[in-house]
This record gives structure tokens, sequence and C-alpha cells, in this order.
């Protein structure tokens, strides 16, 4: 750029204009309602992302990641809904009224999905059982592969020091009392349940949907849905080494 200069005076003083500064920006309504649910529901997670800097970059990803489904999935919505210009010309209220529906059901599934990959991420960063042994043969292990008239898998991920098991019902019918053994397990605390209201299912977060009994696992599982658990073993079982 060539540099020019403007006399003052006795004075040529060079031509400089400042650049604009960048529009500071502010956290959006799908960025608040990640932070709020951080608060509630994973405060450890809030707390490490507020303490190293992050948190802000974090919220301001999901608004524009939000926005990008939005613009994506509403025109979509609202074809299937029948929301027309023949509509709109006849009957503003109702067109009116389809849009705003269309707008908050959208809305509901961003909010709903984004929370779910965003803790199955979580999950995998934290849970070394999820990839530390992907190459080795007693990293994991089908604890049954055999209901296919029940659409039900159960898989085991291992890692040095912990133990997870995934249950996956595909059918669109909701498996009561299901079964599957799991030797030395002492307690299992759930990590993560597709079903839960957090990511737009029925479940509440308080509400028992597995137990232990005798070594053996008894859950109930709602339609299309998915569990993960940490399994704990008793003192004196060491798990494999790699």
């Amino acid at each position: 750029m060539e540099l020019t200069y403007i006399r003052v005076g006795d004075y040529y003083i060079p031509n400089l204009v400042a650049d604009e500064p960048e529009p500071v920006r502010t956290v959006g309504k799908y960025g608040s309602l990640r932070r709020t649910y951080l608060k509630q529901h994973k405060h450890d997670l809030w707390r490490e992302l507020a303490g190293s800097g992050k948190l802000t970059a974090h919220l301001l990803d999901i608004d524009d990641t939000a926005q990008e489904w939005m613009d994506r999935m509403l025109p979509q919505m609202m074809e299937a809904a029948g929301v027309t210009e023949e509509l709109k010309a006849s009957d503003q209220m109702a067109w009116v009224g389809l849009v705003n529906n269309c707008k908050i059901r959208v809305e509901e599934i961003i909010y709903a999905f984004y929370h779910y990959m965003a803790e199955l991420n979580h999950l995998y960063l934290s849970h070394p059982a999820l990839s530390e042994w992907d190459y080795q043969e007693n990293g994991f292990q089908w604890l049954d592969c055999h209901q296919e008239d029940r659409c039900i898998y159960a898989i085991e991920r291992r890692s040095e020091n912990e133990r997870l098991v995934a249950l996956f019902n595909f059918s669109q019918d909701t498996q009561f009392d299901y079964t599957v053994d799991l030797p030395h397990a002492t307690n299992i605390v759930p990590l993560l349940y597709s079903d839960w209201e957090p990511f737009g299912g029925k479940t509440q977060l308080t509400e028992l949907i597995c137990q232990l009994r005798e070594s053996k696992l008894v859950c109930t599982l709602h339609p299309f849905s998915a569990i993960l658990l940490s399994i704990e073993e008793e003192k004196e079982d060491t798990l494999p080494t790699g």
C-alpha cells in the first residue's frame, strides 16, 4: 500500500486510517441456554471451561452452529408442515402460527441434539476405556449380540483402570427388564442415556433405569435408545493389562 501524507502547517503527517475494530460479540440465545445447562447439570465442565478462559469461545461456537442448523432445518420443517406462499396470502394468521410452531420445534431439536453431541464428545475425551485399547483384543467385548428379535445389543469397553458398558435398543418398542451378565461388578454409574430429558427424551435424570442384581445388569430401554454405564468392580479383581 502506498503511503500518503497530509500537510498540517509546516509538517507532513502520514495519512493513516485505523482499521475498524472488530465488533465485540455477545453470547446469543443458544449459547446462553448451553451455559445454563452446564451450570445446572455439568458444573465441573462449566468450571473447567470458565477457569481456562474457553467458556465464551465455546458458547459462541454453539451459537454459530445452532444458527447454521436452524437455517438448514427450518425450510424443511416449514415445507413438511404445509407453510406456503398460498397460505400466507389466504390466511396470514394461520401462516404465522405454523411458522412460529416450526421454529419452536426446530429449536427444541437443536437444543437437545447439541447437548447430546457435546456430552458424547466430553465422555470420549474423559473416559480412557473408549479409546485407550482400541487396537487390543481385550479393549472390546460383546456382552450380547444374539437378541436379533428384540434388536438389543450390549458391548463392553475397557482400559487399564476403567470398565464401561453400552446398551443399544434399535427397536421401536420399550424393552423391559433386559438382563445381561456383569461378572465381578459391584456398582453401576449411568454416564449417558439418550432418552434423558436434556437430550429431548422423556426420562428424568434422577429416574432409575438400571439396577445391579447379583452380578446381573437389569435395565429398561426406551425405543431407539442407548445407555452408557461405568462399572465398578471388586477391589481384589484387576483388569487385564494391554
